[in-house]
């Protein structure tokens, strides 16, 4: 069994710092990180250092490949290996501007580069050669310029073929599509999940849970991260047995960017070393929790998140389904 970090559209991330960011003013700012980044590949990243391997592919800007191939290949104990596509035109940029007087945050995103039919026919193939039944695919981030939705559609069919378990982080019309299939699991955050269905999710778990248990969502599990508030899960294969858990930390928050991919990755590296259920939805929001207050941008503290796992609490979240349908304001829809 191999897990595969399938990016359609990954990133260059530069994070700098500037005193305070001030519209219309020359700033001085100081480079932090220049970081091989997105969704799939943080998920890569994570998972090499919690001591699992896996294989990166998807799109990646011709020009900025060896960057990504390098920048993966030097990461341990885990073996992160690269079998890209590239294509014409530069890998996006996502630029974070870390105000040191607040705190506060600034992201600014370029699309990056066009995919066409031909990339998208050497992808599928690729895919065919490489994965095998039982296999774990990690569909990861948004959907570059050149692939609609419809496409996304039918590399999801294509994974589906192979009998591999897909678990989903995008968000969109990609998510919605995504909702509709049997994935093993999928990992939006609230907001991103309360688009993608049509309402506004509430605030409390139980609320959510009798929100979503009967609505049209395909996938086994939902795994919700809810910022400060932790994260949940929904098994819906069992019924709709639900979790939540939070990470007692009182150390200060350094980065909340990526902290979902590490979520996912600790769920997932959780569930291949055969923990349960709860559990693994406590050691990916130790390891989420981790990444948030870690210094360095690009690996989560060790000692950090050894600290943090007897600190997570786990809950199952009780709640009534009322006769005849769900209980929550509006119903739940794709």
């Amino acid at each position: 069994m191999q897990i595969i970090t399938l990016g359609l559209n990954p990133a260059i991330d530069r994070i700098v710092s500037c005193a305070a960011l001030t519209p219309g003013e020359h700033l001085a700012v100081e480079l932090l990180a220049e970081i091989p980044a997105g969704k799939s590949v943080n998920v890569s990243r994570a998972l090499a250092l919690l001591n699992h391997d896996s294989l990166a592919t998807g799109f990646i800007g011709r020009q900025d490949a060896d960057f990504f191939i390098r920048g993966l290949a030097e990461l341990s104990p885990g073996a992160a290996r690269s079998s890209w596509i590239t294509v014409a035109g530069r890998t996006r940029e996502n630029l974070s501007i870390i105000e040191t007087a607040s705190g506060r945050e600034t992201h600014l995103r370029q699309p990056g580069f066009t995919v066409d039919g031909q990339d998208l026919r050497e992808l599928s193939d690729r895919l065919v050669r490489i994965l095998d039944p039982g296999d774990i695919v990690v569909v990861a981030g948004s959907l570059p310029q050149g692939i609609k939705p419809e496409d996304f559609g039918e590399l999801l069919s294509l994974l589906e073929t192979r009998q591999v378990r897909i678990a989903l982080d995008t968000s969109g019309e990609p998510l919605r599509i995504g909702l509709r299939r049997a994935v093993w699991f999928a990992k939006p955050n609230a907001s991103e999940l309360s688009e993608a269905m049509g309402l506004k999710l509430a605030d409390d778990p139980a609320v959510i849970v009798r929100q979503l248990r009967d609505s049209a969502i395909m996938a086994e599990m939902l795994l919700i991260s809810r910022g400060a508030q932790g994260a949940m899960l929904i098994d819906f294969k069992s019924g709709g047995a639900a979790w939540t858990a939070q990470s007692r930390c009182s150390r200060p928050v350094v980065r909340t960017v990526s902290c979902g991919d590490h979520l996912l990755a600790g769920f997932t590296a959780a569930q291949i070393r055969g923990m349960d259920l709860p559990a693994s939805l406590g050691f990916g929001v130790a390891l989420a929790t981790a990444r948030a207050v870690s210094a360095d941008f690009e690996c989560f503290n060790a000692g950090i998140f050894a600290e943090l796992l007897p600190c997570t609490s786990v809950k199952a979240i009780s709640y009534v389904s009322a006769a005849g349908g769900v209980d929550a304001p509006g119903a739940a829809r794709l």
